[in-house]
């Protein structure tokens, strides 16, 4: 006889993705369906993973219970004590004690709800394992994945014991400080890059910052491996109303207020590395302004923007560093072409900023690059600045130095000349008196005695006129401007025609009349 099995097409769907990922085999999936439909028309409300038993946790329920969250299995094997300090998309986090080790752990356990729905239970423990599989000092570790006593899967991590990035951006932190934690986030992002790991979901509210600079990147719940092949979840995004900032799962997944364009319009397949360098952009954005990429309004109309991918500079927001808003605007462009192709890169940049080194998203003239290499090599350029200056004064002591002696050298100069001057017209007054004495008596004879005198003294005034000469001549060019009595004359000794003055030759015709008066000898 032809049994009608009924059932509805997310029924169909679900089964034969978990024949085709080998599961369930294709006969206990046709025997599923058929008691799915005799236990339906009995009046009982059930979905197919309920009896798809198998060792997948995601396939225990064996009811479909939509009441409130009930209290977690205190059942946690070795840990005790559970208490909730927080809920997810997901499941419920919980601080409790491991008295094996002596520490707090925390602990985070699917939903029931969650647990219902095939999807969100394997995307629970592909959190888990990806998680576990990030071994990083900024991702959370994870330490155990297991069963409560209830059969709902759960897994232990370490608890991080301090608040959220928003929660700090909102305190208002020093700029320089979340930067620095900014950092730690772009190593995590990177390093999960590097094992083919894409977050998809980064946001302040997935960033903890513990009490002593611990900075870890949480909530790996929609992260994909690359390479591996993901069947959407059916259903829209935003079925019910929520906060912009609220993860959503479902054609389009993610934050809307962080999310890149390509993410944004659903588009799955362009979805890679680049889109989370996308969403640390939009992290730096908010930690340079204070407010998301895309604030406010409701979610739809913050997924149109997304979509649209053109935020309003930072600039305009906030007082904002031209050299970071040039690193945000990279991060967040809309051509994921343009965007850093790595985590590592935009972290470079920040680093470079912080350490007043030249980025490679901002643009500099000679002035701004010479400023940032003083700034940099603050103390190279203080000795040099130092050592020029000391060379400086030096020199210009020097300088002043060798002015002042000039100076005092021209001075001294200049008397000399002057006295050497009027040296020279004494020496020919002498001459002239000299020549008008009468050598001879009244009746012709020669007077010998006045003879001997006037050579005698005449030789020593030549001797000193014609070095008196050769030392002004000398000088002459030199000072004859700076002397005012000097400055229409011409030099002593010349007449304007260049021949011999009456100076000169005056001694020199009395020294050969001295050489023509033989057996004359001076009497000294």
């Amino acid at each position: 006889m032809e049994r009608t099995i009924e059932c509805s097409l997310s029924d169909i769907r679900f089964g034969t993705s978990v024949v085709l990922e080998g599961r369930v085999r294709p006969d206990r999936y046709f025997e599923a369906l058929g008691q799915l439909t005799d236990r339906r028309r009995a009046g009982e409300n059930l979905r197919l993973e309920s009896l798809l038993e198998s060792a997948d946790p995601t396939m225990v329920l064996l009811e479909d219970k939509r009441a409130s969250e009930p209290a977690p299995s205190p059942s946690f094997a070795r840990y005790r004590n559970p208490r909730e300090i927080g809920r997810g998309g997901m499941g419920v986090i919980l601080r409790a004690e491991d008295p094996t080790l002596g520490r707090d752990i925390a602990l985070k356990v699917i939903g029931q709800e969650a647990q219902a729905d095939g999807y969100t239970a394997r995307k629970f423990l592909q959190e888990a394992r990806i998680t576990g599989s990030l071994e990083h000092p900024n991702i959370v570790p994870v330490h155990e994945l297991g069963m409560t006593g209830d059969r709902r899967p759960y897994f232990a991590m370490k608890l991080v014991k301090g608040v959220s990035l928003d929660q700090v951006l909102a305190k208002g932190t020093a700029r320089s400080r979340a930067l620095r934690d900014f950092t730690k986030i772009c190593d995590a992002v990177a390093f999960a890059h590097s094992r083919g790991v894409i977050h998809r979901d980064l946001k302040p509210q997935n960033i903890m910052v513990g009490e002593f600079g611990e900075v870890m990147v949480m909530d790996w719940g929609l992260a994909r491996v690359e390479g591996e092949t993901e069947v959407p979840r059916e259903g829209s995004c935003f079925d019910a109303p929520g906060e912009v900032s609220r993860t959503t799962d479902g054609t389009v997944m993610g934050t809307p207020a962080y999310m890149p364009p390509e993410q944004a319009r659903g588009e799955i397949d362009r979805i890679d590395r680049r889109s989370d360098v996308y969403s640390l952009g939009a992290i730096l954005y908010e930690i340079l302004t204070g407010v998301p990429p895309y604030p406010g309004g409701s979610p739809w109309e913050v997924l149109k923007s997304a979509a649209a991918g053109k935020p309003v500079p930072p600039s305009e927001r906030a007082t904002v560093p031209r050299e970071l808003e040039a690193v945000v605007l990279k991060a967040m462009d809309p051509n994921p072409d343009v965007r850093y192709s790595e985590a590592h890169e935009l972290k470079a940049d920040v680093e470079a900023y912080l350490d007043g080194r030249i980025l490679s998203a901002a643009r500099y003239n000679f002035a701004q690059r010479a400023t940032k290499w003083m700034r940099r090599h603050r103390t190279a350029s203080v000795s040099t600045a130092s050592v020029l200056l000391v060379a400086a004064l030096l020199l210009g002591a020097l300088r002043w130095d060798t002015a002042r002696k000039e100076i005092r050298r021209e001075k001294e100069l200049r008397t000399e000349v002057q006295v050497g001057w009027q040296l020279l017209h004494t020496a020919r007054n002498e001459f002239a008196a000299i020549e008008s004495i009468p050598l001879r008596e009244p009746n012709g004879e020669r007077r010998d005695d006045r003879v001997d005198h006037w050579f005698s003294t005449l030789e020593a005034a030549v001797a000193h006129y014609e070095a008196l000469v050769t030392k002004v001549k000398s000088l002459w060019p030199r000072t004859v401007a700076g002397v005012p009595p000097l400055k229409n004359s011409t030099p002593p000794g010349e007449t304007c025609a260049g021949r011999p003055g009456p100076a000169l030759r005056k001694p020199g015709f009395l020294l050969s009349r001295r050489r023509g008066s033989a057996g004359h000898a001076p009497r000294g």
